[in-house]
């Protein structure tokens, strides 16, 4: 690889993981205005999509530990949002439920949060919104299929340089 591609290359993963991070500060700053952390908002999410779930599913499902989850069903059952409800199947499990109150507020937050993206991509036409996805979508593509055949330890914050 010359040195020209290799700099292109570096600055692009450099732009993208400024994206990302900038992002990321964005809707953190929106949900914590909204009294949500952002976990908080994955476990609605995934409660609302998915209906009533046990500890163990949520903690899968949005990729943390079952104490982490305890923790944040704590916190979303003391702001009315979820509460915990024993299964009837299975006396030993309890599942974790929205509230009334947590799926409409959870719908209320996904509709700013949708504005939010919508509004920030607005500025691109339609074709650079097409452009830019499929080529995102090539390189996720590239990742996921070096990632399966290789296993080097990565960490997506680390500057190559």
């Amino acid at each position: 690889m010359d040195e020209e591609r290799k700099q292109s290359s570096l600055e692009l993963w450099r732009l993208i993981t400024s994206i990302n991070k900038t992002w990321s500060r964005q809707v953190e700053k929106r949900l914590s205005d909204n009294g949500l952390s952002i976990m908080e908002f994955r476990i609605l999410k995934t409660l609302n999509n998915q209906g009533p779930q046990p500890m163990i599913r949520l903690a899968e499902a949005n990729m943390i530990t079952q104490g982490w989850v305890t923790n944040i069903v704590d916190k979303l059952e003391e702001k009315g949002l979820v509460h915990r409800l024993r299964s009837q199947d299975d006396r030993r499990v309890i599942n974790i439920v929205t509230t009334d109150r947590g799926s409409s507020f959870y719908r209320e937050i996904k509709d700013l949060h949708e504005k939010f993206i919508i509004d920030t991509l607005d500025f691109l036409s339609p074709e650079e919104m097409n452009n830019v996805k499929c080529i995102l979508t090539r390189v996720e593509e590239q990742l996921t299929s070096s990632v399966s055949r290789q296993s080097p330890v990565a960490v997506a914050d680390t500057d190559p340089k």
